[in-house]
């Protein structure tokens, strides 16, 4: 009886396990950054800004990572909105994703359409731009904001953690995306960190764009929300992440199957 009932839930848990879609990370990079039209400040500017003039070239330096981790010894994420510079200010935002199945993920906002960059890209706003402050941990995540008049109308913030257990300190990634308005107010533009999870055509050209700060655990995201290719429509700049060690999700799983077929032969 006991070999029975083992050996059905190996058989679900296979049979669940197969019928999953795994997460895979295909992204081509550097893909070409256009100039900013008129007085707005292209990209490169904006990240000379962020991590200082001798950090790189913005058509160079991009980052092929499409998810990240908690950076060692920290649980906290402090993501930034730095810049905006776009029609579509009011219905923009930005948030995180989590889990392996990309059928089923979970997607958590962090900026609000409301959310404001201080002024820094040509907006009304004044003062510090918007900022949350995450803290991760596996199964939950909590958002707040230093400023408690940011929350909800520019910051997501939670009074109790948001409880999942796709939320992991290891895993997740992030994504811009903008509300339909206008003659389309249906239509969402949605870039994904991992360009095959997003909701444009696989035919054009990246609207996600990551640059790290040489080796440290400060990153910056740039979006295209139109056709001109200038990156410079929404920057964040996201502190205490680094790329988690490849393959360490995928040994796991090898391991815990390996484990269960083991166990089988002996019953």
């Amino acid at each position: 009886m006991k070999t029975k009932l083992l050996t059905a839930l190996i058989g679900g848990v296979f049979a669940a396990s197969l019928q999953a879609t795994p997460i895979v990370n295909d992204n081509v990079r550097p893909v070409m950054v256009n100039g900013a039209p008129g007085s707005e400040a292209s990209l490169q500017s904006i990240l000379n800004g962020l991590f200082g003039p001798a950090w790189g070239n913005v058509n160079v330096n991009q980052s092929t990572a499409g998810q990240w981790g908690a950076a060692t010894g920290s649980a906290t994420t402090i993501p930034t909105l730095h810049w905006e510079a776009t029609s579509n200010v009011d219905r923009q935002r930005f948030g995180m994703w989590f889990g392996t199945d990309s059928s089923n993920l979970l997607f958590v906002p962090l900026f609000w359409g409301a959310a404001d960059d201080g002024g820094h890209g040509g907006g009304s706003g004044e003062g510090a731009p918007a900022t949350a402050a995450i803290q991760i941990a596996n199964g939950e995540i909590e958002i707040g904001s230093s400023s408690l008049g940011n929350c909800f109308g520019q910051v997501n913030c939670t009074w109790s953690p948001i409880t999942d257990a796709r939320i992991s300190t290891s895993s997740f990634g992030f994504y811009f995306e903008t509300l339909g308005g206008g003659f389309s107010p249906s239509r969402i533009e949605y870039a994904n960190s991992i360009d095959n999870l997003s909701g444009y055509g696989a035919r054009e050209r990246p609207r996600f764009l990551a640059f790290q700060q040489g080796s440290t655990s400060n990153w910056a995201f740039a979006y295209e929300d139109g056709t001109d290719y200038d990156y410079n429509d929404m920057v964040v700049k996201v502190e205490s992440i680094q790329v988690p060690l490849p393959g360490t999700v995928a040994l796991l799983g090898i391991g815990l199957l390996g484990a269960g077929v083991a166990r089988r032969r002996r019953a």
